[in-house]
């Protein structure tokens, strides 16, 4: 009868441990991270990436301007995108405007440039190509002339786990 007993708890206990482990396991693939970067003419801050196992989660991120020359009083932008690009080349994000003139931010705000994406496909992602996210920024003004730059974002800081985090916009 002990020897039953014994054995009926050790059974629970290892069923619960399992259990646990399994649940930690799929902790370990979900995480967070908030990222930063800029470029001679530009400055990404707060961009969030989130990965559950069941969604992919990219934006939240502010995008300001940062160039010595003032925008509206030496030149008018009359186009502008932003392509968002994981460490393996996949785009997660794509937008552009088009007009006479564009009026940063509120243009940029009104275009959902800073808008949280998720991705419909259950693809995972991995840490580190998470990480190597980048950001091109292109430009143009109203004389012809055309710019691109290349925003490499880099961590600044790691949520491990699948907490939600909320960053305000």
């Amino acid at each position: 009868m002990k020897t039953t007993k014994f054995l009926a708890i050790l059974i629970i206990l290892l069923l619960f441990l399992t259990a646990c482990t399994k649940s930690e396991k799929q902790t370990e693939d979900a995480f967070t991270i908030k990222m930063s970067g800029e470029s001679e003419h530009w400055r990404i801050e707060n961009y969030v990436s989130k990965i559950t196992d069941t969604q992919s989660e990219f934006g939240n991120g502010k995008i300001y301007y940062i160039g010595q020359e003032k925008l509206k009083q030496n030149t008018a932008i009359n186009f502008f995108s932003i392509e968002f690009r994981l460490g393996n080349e996949k785009v997660v994000y794509r937008k552009s405007i088009t007009a006479d003139t564009i009026d940063f931010p509120q243009d940029l705000k009104d275009a959902d440039l800073t808008q949280n994406i998720t991705l419909d496909e259950k693809s995972h992602f991995d840490r580190d190509i998470v990480e190597k996210t980048y950001a091109i920024v292109k430009w143009s003004v109203s004389n012809g002339e055309e710019h691109t730059e290349k925003i490499n974002l880099h961590k600044i800081n790691d949520i491990g786990g699948i907490k939600d985090v909320d960053y305000p916009v």
